[in-house]
């Protein structure tokens, strides 16, 4: 009995934080197809560079999804590929180099690292609240 409490337990956390990061990078995805709408209208600066932030967080979400004890691993991974991919982009036909996106992705990074900071000690306060 006490396994099927323990897997249940733990089974009921991994569904919360995989819901948690799911919701995360439908939200990322649609403010990401918000600001497309929006480049039709106007040319911002921020609105041209938000796709970079957005791709952080959609990817770290996703690869989340996957393998979600890997939190920091994921999201340096995702930021550190998709920097390389945008200083190699000169070198790619019909891809232009722009430092704006690189600030774009470390800003997403640094948001996707406050959501999973805000996770984790959710689930802490969670955990301590449901133990008392």
């Amino acid at each position: 009995m006490l396994y099927r409490e323990v897997f249940s337990a733990s089974l009921s956390k991994l569904s919360a934080f995989r819901l948690w990061y799911f919701l995360t990078g439908l939200v990322a995805w649609h403010c990401c197809e918000y600001g497309y709408s929006l480049r039709e209208t106007s040319s911002s600066l921020l609105l041209n560079s938000l796709p970079n932030a957005c791709a952080v967080v959609i990817t770290t979400s996703l690869c989340l999804l996957l393998y979600p004890s890997q939190e920091f691993k994921s999201l340096s991974g995702v930021a550190a590929g998709l920097i390389i991919y945008e200083c190699i982009q000169p070198y790619i036909p019909e891809r232009t180099f722009d430092v704006m996106d690189i600030l774009a992705t470390a800003a997403g990074a640094v948001l996707m690292l406050a959501l999973i900071i805000t996770r984790r000690r959710t689930a802490k306060v969670l955990t301590h609240l449901s133990d008392s």
